[in-house]
């Protein structure tokens, strides 16, 4: 925090200086100005339309018991309570929008004299005030806006980060297409299209045969339609599980061989 600004500050306001706890108020008031906090006036009341400064309002110290300034910083409203009790000042910082408050306690002797004829004369140990201030009575408040901004950040990028990750599921993507996506990528699936009698696992296949394909792929017709030569159409309600029996109504569109095509030697009896 540069000196150079502090003194201009004190300069500014030496003639309305009337004891060593108003150069400490100054010097507080040179603190939150430092920390990008803009001074809209004295008083508990927030003006209508305030005008933001860097400089002490008019009658900031008329009262020598209670110092209250307001100030702004990232359009929130706050009130610097200066509470003098015998050679102490304790000090409130508030926050209007939702009465956050934080507090330190200053020896006015430690940071200020009486000789208010140089800025070096009236005031002491203001590196360890700043230091102070920042500490006690702004961390919180200056935390909470860095926190603020980091997660404003990270969901800003979250988004691209999603679209660039090659293992990302799409979110548009049903449970099973999730679920097939993960079987299809699972070592340890293998032999799991076993489990599947019908062939619905990704990895295709199924154990049962399925009459109802008629050898050809990806055709399934719908058994409550009925069977040529076995069910009649409505037999199988619409939806219905339904089990194959008997071979199944391959015809000439079979995907095998016809095993009546060739007999077994010597076999010549029909009725057997």
């Amino acid at each position: 925090m540069a000196n150079a600004g502090h003194e201009l500050l004190f300069c500014s306001v030496r003639d309305q200086l009337s004891s060593a706890q108003d150069v400490v108020v100054s010097s507080l008031h040179w603190c939150l100005v430092s920390n990008d906090f803009k001074c809209i006036g004295s008083g508990e009341r927030v003006p209508a339309h305030p005008r933001q400064s860097e400089m002490l309002p008019s009658h900031w110290n008329s009262s020598q018991d209670v110092y209250m300034l307001l100030y702004q910083h990232n359009h929130k409203t706050y009130l610097l309570k200066i509470v003098q009790m015998d050679s102490m000042l304790l000090v409130h910082l508030m926050r209007h929008e939702d009465e956050k408050i934080t507090s330190m306690s200053i020896k006015v002797k430690d940071f200020a004299t009486e000789d208010f004829s140089t800025f070096h004369s009236a005031t002491k140990n203001m590196s360890k005030l700043q230091s102070r201030v920042k500490q006690e009575l702004l961390s919180e408040f200056l935390a909470g806006n860095a926190h603020q901004r980091a997660a404003g950040s990270r969901r800003g990028q979250g988004h691209s980060r999603d679209e660039d990750d090659p293992l990302r599921i799409p979110p548009s993507h049903s449970q099973r297409s999730r679920h097939e996506w993960e079987q299809q990528n699972d070592p340890f699936a293998v032999g799991g299209a076993d489990l599947d009698p019908f062939g619905g696992h990704p990895g295709g296949g199924g154990m049962l045969m399925d009459p109802r394909r008629g050898g050809l792929p990806g055709v399934r017709p719908d058994p409550s339609a009925g069977l040529p030569g076995r069910l009649p159409p409505g037999a199988v309600p619409p939806g219905a599980r339904f089990d194959p029996f008997g071979p199944g109504p391959l015809g000439g569109n079979r995907a095998g061989p016809d095993p009546d095509h060739l007999p077994p030697p010597g076999y010549d009896d029909m009725f057997m």
